[in-house]
């Protein structure tokens, strides 16, 4: 939490009280006094969720997951409401005003109001510094342990998918040539593209040559083979105008 904010001593105890930080728990990147509001259930207009407090930006080091949490500072309620980062949530944050922000949830849209406009922008910027690592982190971690070749040196049948059900046209000639590459002749465009793809993922063409037979074979007994399912994207959801403070 920020050395200089709105919180007071007590406040800050509160949140600590609430969110317990340490190696094994969780970590708060920043912490602000907050309202929660949300676009329902007229989606065209903001309403008072009746939620107010210390809203945190908190890490679970025990998921590595990001989380907005807000923390009753009236009472002793402890966490009154919280929300888990999505995927690509850096980039549906949106700043409506210095004062207010907002984002799409599953449900609807959710605005915070907040007190200190400084507070504001200091909030905006760790999101997007820590949600945009996370997500760098993530797509790193999924490119290094991508495996394209086995230890024995053969092709790893998970890489290869097949086309769309239905798209098949008969293979007259499927062979591979050591100037130009995969080659074919009256394939569906679709099929052509799946040693083009074991080429970018880092199989060296020489095993390519060597193991045709093997990815002909694979795909004749496995035509249930899928790509990779694309995420769930966030629902698309347009703000309506900010509330008045």
């Amino acid at each position: 939490m920020p050395s200089q904010s709105t919180l007071s001593a007590d406040d800050k105890a509160k949140v600590k009280s609430a969110v317990p930080v340490s190696p094994a728990t969780n970590k708060i990147f920043y912490a602000t006094l907050a309202r929660v509001y949300y676009a329902y259930p007229d989606s065209n207009k903001w309403a008072y969720a009746g939620l107010q407090g210390a809203l945190t930006l908190t890490r679970s080091n025990v998921t590595s997951a990001l989380f907005f949490n807000l923390v009753d500072l009236s009472g002793t309620r402890g966490i009154i409401w919280s929300h888990e980062f999505y995927q690509g949530f850096e980039t549906e944050y949106n700043t409506d005003r210095p004062w207010f922000h907002s984002f799409p949830s599953d449900e609807c849209m959710v605005g915070f109001v907040f007190v200190d406009e400084s507070e504001a922008r200091s909030l905006e910027k760790k999101i997007k510094e820590k949600s945009g690592k996370k997500a760098k982190a993530a797509k790193s971690k999924k490119h290094k342990s991508s495996s394209t070749i086995k230890a024995s040196g053969k092709i790893d049948k998970s890489l290869i998918s097949a086309p769309t059900q239905g798209s098949f046209k008969h293979v007259a000639h499927m062979g591979y040539d050591a100037d130009k590459g995969f080659t074919s002749r009256n394939v569906d465009p679709s099929w052509t593209t799946i040693v083009g793809n074991l080429e970018e993922k880092g199989v060296d063409r020489e095993i390519i040559e060597r193991d045709m037979e093997f990815i002909r074979d694979y795909l004749k007994t496995h035509p249930e083979a899928a790509g990779e399912e694309k995420p769930k994207k966030q629902k698309s959801l347009k703000p309506p105008p900010p509330p008045s403070r």
